[in-house]
């Protein structure tokens, strides 16, 4: 599999996020598109790169966080190295989910450096 830019974000984000839902993913990379992102999010499955786990808050969306793989990845893309909660404490999913979804919006606005907040705690 040949990784794209696109792939390089989103695990970069999957990494200092602790996670993205398929909405995460298909609203912020694939411009809405369900299939497109459904497929590419599958491929980086199967390819070792991102983890699946059911979610306890919301039953029809996946959490997809990054395997030990993709974290290599995701640092090499220049994410914080933020240490992962597995597994995710239920109380914070939906949360965390809210700041990702604010995050990417924000992101969309101006050019600034985002540290995630687990990175500044350590």
């Amino acid at each position: 599999m040949k990784l794209q830019a696109r792939d390089k974000k989103i695990l970069k984000m999957m990494l200092e996020q602790e996670f993205l839902l398929i909405s995460h993913v298909r609203e912020i990379y694939f411009g809405g598109n369900r299939t497109e992102a459904a497929r590419r999010i599958k491929e980086l499955e199967n390819a070792g790169l991102v983890l699946r786990e059911e979610n306890p808050v919301e039953a029809r969306q996946d959490i997809f966080q990054v395997s030990s793989f993709g974290r290599d990845v995701a640092l090499e893309a220049g994410a914080h190295p933020v240490k992962p909660r597995r597994p995710i404490p239920a109380n914070l999913i939906r949360h965390d989910s809210i700041v990702t979804t604010y995050r990417a919006h924000l992101e969309n606005l101006w050019q600034a450096k985002f540290t995630p907040e687990r990175a500044i705690k350590m």
